[in-house]
């Protein structure tokens, strides 16, 4: 391990143990118009906003003066950039362009918007004209300070469908066969993606093509506002909260609706450590000991410290566990 990389890790460790051990642990609220002009997004342009009407969301009073009284119901599962179960909800979309404010604010709300995408699996057989029909859930860029650097968790819609190439060839099909494998099929019966990086893979050796709507909305919302709970323990599941997943999901994330259930049960993932890839020592919280636990395998070259998967211990697996530790456990 290069010295250089050490001393970044070391340098890092003070600087977010703070973010690692604070969760949020409470319920999503919807945010004030004078917190999304703030923050660059016309709130008189948004479309299908919370309005407080179940079963999606319900007025409650909340006590944080940049959201206003309108909690959300509405639960979504999805998988992080390193595979971990989160859920977030939805509580408007960004129809266009002309959504974000036209100052500084709204560029930097766009640019930020851009820098998150919110990856979308449409089951092959969808209905264009008829709503999304997911295949599998989808999949969350929370790197690159999504928890301190977006505040209205903007993310951009982004679209994954196999290409004829991930069937029709051999590498291809190796390619799926190595993900079933590791994460399960989904409804299609095609293999379930996790990762960012996995995304990223498949598209560079061309067996998904990702899909942009285009920014004036012709093509469907190009953004959504849809905040993640930092930490779904201690109460953030409401009792009428609800989770929006398939009714009979693939076999490979039924898990999700188990967890759902123990959080809103007894406000704590089913294991009582949860899914969380900060957590290196496995005693349900990140802290300075997993920060160690973790610097030891790396300089080891252990295989817990493959936190990409792909087999090597290099620097993109110490990126990869400084933005889990960054977000938390």
């Amino acid at each position: 391990m290069r010295p250089l990389t050490v001393a970044l890790l070391m340098s890092a460790v003070s600087a977010t143990s703070a973010v690692a051990q604070d969760g949020d642990r409470s319920p999503i609220f919807d945010f004030t118009d004078q917190f999304y002009r703030a923050n660059g997004v016309d709130p008189a342009l948004l479309a299908g906003r919370m309005t407080g009407v179940p079963p999606v969301s319900i007025v409650d009073q909340s006590n944080d003066a940049t959201r206003r009284d309108v909690r959300a119901l509405l639960t979504i599962p999805a998988y992080d950039d390193s595979g971990d179960l989160v859920f977030f909800t939805v509580v408007s979309v960004i129809t266009s362009a002309d959504g974000f404010t036209d100052d500084d604010a709204g560029r930097e709300a766009r640019d930020i918007a851009d820098e998150f995408p919110i990856f979308l699996f449409p089951s092959a057989n969808a209905d264009p004209n008829g709503g999304l029909s997911k295949r599998q859930q989808d999949v969350v860029e929370l790197r690159h300070g999504y928890f301190s650097n977006n505040p209205l968790g903007l993310w951009r819609n982004v679209t994954v469908h196999f290409t004829d190439a991930a069937f029709n060839t051999a590498d291809g099909r190796d390619a799926l066969a190595d993900l079933a494998a590791r994460n399960g099929v989904d409804l299609d019966g095609t293999p379930i993606i996790k990762r960012v990086n996995d995304i990223d893979d498949l598209a560079d050796d061309g067996y998904v093509s990702l899909t942009f709507p285009n920014p004036d909305g012709s093509e469907g919302a190009p953004w959504t506002v849809c905040p993640v709970y930092e930490d779904p323990r201690g109460g953030a599941m409401a009792p009428d909260a609800f989770l929006a997943i398939d009714p009979n999901p693939a076999d490979a994330e039924r898990f999700m609706i188990d967890e759902f259930g123990c959080l809103q049960q007894t406000g704590d993932w089913c294991d009582g450590t949860g899914s969380c890839s900060a957590d290196f020592t496995g005693d349900g919280r990140a802290d300075t000991n997993d920060f160690f636990a973790f610097l030891a395998a790396f300089q080891g070259a252990d295989s817990s410290a493959d936190m990409t998967s792909n087999g090597t211990i290099d620097t993109n697996d110490f990126f990869a566990y400084l933005s889990a530790y960054q977000s938390g456990c």
